[in-house]
């Protein structure tokens, strides 16, 4: 059962340690070099900031349709993700979180959504305007995961996670391995337990999925994926 209030959230973030963040300094003698970098990085982030707040929903879904098309169930990254997007029991959600709270609020209303109303079978919910840095968004994956446990609801669903910039645990940013997480936009795709479990009976050795999916991303090699990804952002255009 769903239970939600403001005071879970309050408790939430007082329980949960942030990652710590490191202030970048420059020495004076690059002072004239950096600070034209600086602008043009601040500049090129306006741009990307003023493109996608120019997005509908519309837009958004369009993109992450054509992602999952073409990238998930194209390089069958998901074995059973083509199902669900061929009976559209896939609900995209797009939210216009731009903190972990509003983020969390939506993502308990998904939970909500989900135990409701049996037609949905997973849920995507998609944050084109916040969590644009990966370290803030693993900031948010972890407290959703902590929300979840607070919830009682572990077991029940599980969440997966897509970002542009994702980058696995000891791996290098520009390993071809990460674009089987990297998405349009930061999301967190929430799962149900069971559904994944029996889906799991019908897959030979589901264990050897992830390295599969590794061994394929290095074998197609990096610009196949960016290609896809750069295609999904025009196709909503």
């Amino acid at each position: 059962m769903f239970y939600f209030s403001t005071f879970n959230l309050q408790l939430l973030f007082c329980h949960t340690a942030a990652r710590p963040r490191y202030p970048v300094t420059f020495p004076n003698i690059y002072s004239n070099v950096t600070i034209p970098i600086i602008s043009a990085i601040i500049s090129q982030l306006y741009k990307t900031l003023s493109i996608m707040s120019d997005l509908s929903n519309t837009d958004v879904i369009k993109a992450t349709r054509y992602w999952l098309e073409h990238t998930v169930i194209g390089f069958n990254f998901c074995p059973f993700a083509k199902r669900e997007f061929v009976r559209q029991s896939i609900r995209y959600w797009v939210s216009d979180a731009e903190t972990i709270e509003q983020a969390l609020e939506d993502l308990l209303k998904a939970v909500s959504e989900l135990e409701q109303d049996t037609s949905i079978e997973t849920t995507l919910l998609i944050l084109p305007k916040g969590f644009a840095d990966f370290e803030d968004y693993l900031d948010l994956l972890d407290m959703a995961n902590e929300l979840l446990h607070m919830q009682e609801l572990e077991g029940v669903f599980q969440l997966a996670s897509f970002h542009p910039e994702y980058c696995f645990e000891g791996q290098l940013k520009h390993d071809p391995a990460n674009f089987t997480n990297r998405s349009p936009y930061p999301m967190l795709h929430l799962l149900r337990e069971a559904s994944i479990e029996k889906a799991l009976e019908f897959v030979d050795d589901p264990d050897a999925i992830p390295e599969r999916n590794v061994e394929l991303a290095r074998e197609k090699g990096i610009d196949v994926f960016k290609k896809v990804l750069n295609k999904s952002i025009n196709s909503s255009g």
